[in-house]
């Protein structure tokens, strides 16, 4: 196509961090390092780099 393509990952950025969350402010950093991961994955899919073995290393 003669343009680019988006896509919205916020689903996949947000849910493993919240999930490690949990409501709760012990876990803050442990969500951060979720989050940073998410992104470094959602930035590989963006480059077409993504693969699934990278998420299961990941997690």
């Amino acid at each position: 196509a003669p343009w680019e393509m988006g896509f919205s990952y916020g689903r996949g950025l947000q849910a493993a961090p919240l999930a490690v969350w949990g409501g709760d402010p012990a876990n803050v950093e442990a969500a951060k390092q979720a989050y940073f991961q998410r992104a470094r994955l959602t930035g590989a899919a963006r480059r077409g780099e993504y693969s699934m073995e990278m998420a299961s290393v990941a997690d």
